[in-house]
């Protein structure tokens, strides 16, 4: 099966797409979709699955949000904070949708094979006037 590389509606389609890490600066050359109180951009992983970043004002991602047939690299996407993602999973229950709080990272993940739904965020990265509410 042959996906064509397309940039429909900021959906960034093809192998090669690949985002930052939370807390980093989203690339300079990145096509953002602008929100009220953030930006917004999706990437279409080699894997199928989609995966949503959002951008506070100053440029650094704030969230990740993904869905689609596995889970993304998270390793590569939670960056630096990947190791208290590790530490604070190890405590919760292995069954069931995951929910792990690491000081201000929060990740979340649900889901079965091939159908995967999560999000990850740093609650003080927050812009002013936005809810995690608004990552999905």
């Amino acid at each position: 099966m042959v996906l064509p590389v397309l940039l429909v509606a900021g959906l960034e389609l093809g192998a090669a797409a690949q985002g930052a890490a939370l807390g980093q600066q989203v690339e300079a050359h990145a096509q953002l979709e602008v929100r009220s109180t953030y930006s917004m951009r999706a990437l279409r992983l080699a894997s199928g699955t989609e995966l949503r970043e959002y951008v506070a004002p100053a440029g650094v991602i704030f969230a990740i949000a993904w869905s689609g047939p596995t889970l993304p690299d998270l390793r590569t996407y939670l960056g630096s904070h990947f190791r208290e993602f590790q530490a604070a999973a190890r405590e919760v229950k292995r069954r069931g949708p995951l929910d792990v709080h690491a000081g201000p990272l929060v990740v979340e993940n649900s889901g079965h094979m091939r159908d995967f739904h999560g999000r990850a965020y740093l609650e003080d990265a927050l812009p002013e006037a936005t809810t995690a509410a608004v990552i999905e």
